[in-house]
């Protein structure tokens, strides 16, 4: 979509954008160039291909813009996340059950 946006804006002729990925799990010591070094990591190999008569520069500029894209980034940083849980109860569901813990 960001190549796509681009693109659209410098009027270049793009014909095509195909993006292949492939996932896989490694385990971290086998990947040297990974700051994760313990446990299974994510491996995802990116083949990004455009189709258009486009100049050497501007296929170029479209895999630059490609790197920019959030998705790509997000893929290729060290990701860290976390999970809440919350259960709300009506107070009238909470007072039924004190009753019953009595």
């Amino acid at each position: 979509m960001t190549v796509a946006l681009y693109v659209r804006r410098k009027s270049w002729p793009l014909e095509a954008v195909t993006v292949r990925l492939r996932h896989a799990k490694i385990h971290a010591a086998d990947c040297a160039d990974c700051e994760t070094k313990e446990g299974v990591i994510d491996r995802i190999e990116r083949d990004l291909e455009v189709a258009g008569r486009l100049t050497e520069e501007q296929s170029s500029k479209l895999f630059e813009i490609a790197q920019k894209c959030p998705v790509h980034r997000t893929l290729v940083s060290e990701n860290r996340h976390s999970d809440a849980r919350s259960v709300s109860r009506s107070r009238s569901a909470a007072r039924r059950l004190d009753r019953t813990a009595k």
